[in-house]
């Protein structure tokens, strides 16, 4: 006969017991000879991937991982722009944070003023700007032409596409730019046709399109950082971009930005701009855009 302890059944005969119950799950019991067990649930997972290693014990789970994973279908659809997105749930975030502009979820220290509309946006955040953990993946994927390294084959696909390759299949569909990636055509339509900046500063009241914008205003405006030393001189950086660009314009007066009107050259996206909109009258601000 069994009883009950501690909210678990134990039996004290010899038995194998099979069942199934309405969540797929085998509830499995073997007992030896003059011995106790206790039953446990073991998930059994009968349906399998025909293409990669993936199993689960829900047959609408495979179907949902082979659209997503191998098929890409993204077949939600936001009826506000042409966002694209696998889930419901995605796309409902997707609705909240960009069209609706819902920021429920509030930086928990109350000097900050961060607020996003994405759970996992709030969690980043606490993680990358108040515990300083720096999230850090391993680049094991090298450019075989040049020095580029990466932690995906992904990124590795696309740098070679857009930089070496010079392949650029995703036009806009409001101007003449042309990406090599879809994600960066996105952003240029929010940030430069849609005007949308939810990327906000937590200290004060600075707002822009882009995430590595943002780190750069708050690394270099609020925290002061300047780890970056010239050689050349006793100017400082908070990072290798800004050095960089410093020893190409000042000390080695490289100047690689042309204009494509005249014979005029510079060094800084910044003059190109002002070149462009006082000389020739355009304002290119999408061309030439950080």
């Amino acid at each position: 006969m069994g009883m009950e302890v501690a909210g678990e059944e134990v039996v004290e005969q010899p038995l194998v017991i099979m069942m199934r119950d309405e969540c797929r799950e085998v509830v499995q019991v073997v007992v030896e000879e003059d011995a106790k067990a206790i039953i446990s649930y073991e998930n059994v997972r009968e349906y399998s991937c025909n293409v990669c290693n993936y199993q689960s014990s829900h047959k609408t789970h495979v179907k949902n991982h082979i659209k997503w994973v191998h098929q890409k279908i993204k077949d939600k659809t936001c009826p506000h722009c042409e966002f694209k997105c696998y889930q419901n749930g995605h796309l409902r975030s997707h609705i909240k944070r960009v069209h609706q502009q819902i920021k429920d979820f509030m930086c928990p220290d109350s000097e900050c003023k961060y607020s996003t509309g994405s759970k996992q946006d709030l969690k980043k955040h606490v993680r990358t700007i108040h515990e300083r953990i720096k999230i850090v993946q391993p680049k094991n994927f090298s450019c075989m032409e040049c020095q580029f390294r990466t932690a995906t084959r992904n990124s590795l696909d696309q740098h070679v596409k857009t930089v070496h390759n010079n392949i650029r299949d995703f036009p806009c569909p409001q101007c003449e730019q042309c990406f090599g990636q879809k994600g960066a055509r996105d952003k240029h339509i929010k940030a430069v046709h849609e005007k949308i900046k939810d990327n906000s500063c937590p200290h004060c009241d600075y707002r822009t399109s882009y995430k590595n914008i943002l780190d750069r205003h708050v690394k270099s405006v609020h925290e002061k950082i300047r780890n970056f030393n010239c050689s050349e001189c006793e100017s400082q950086f908070f990072d290798n971009h800004g050095l960089t660009k410093h020893l190409k314009a000042v000390h080695q007066k490289i100047k690689a930005i042309h204009c494509n009107m005249c014979s005029y050259q510079c060094s800084q996206k910044p003059n190109i701009r002002r070149h462009m909109k006082s000389v020739h009258g355009v304002d290119c601000i999408n061309k030439f855009s950080d």
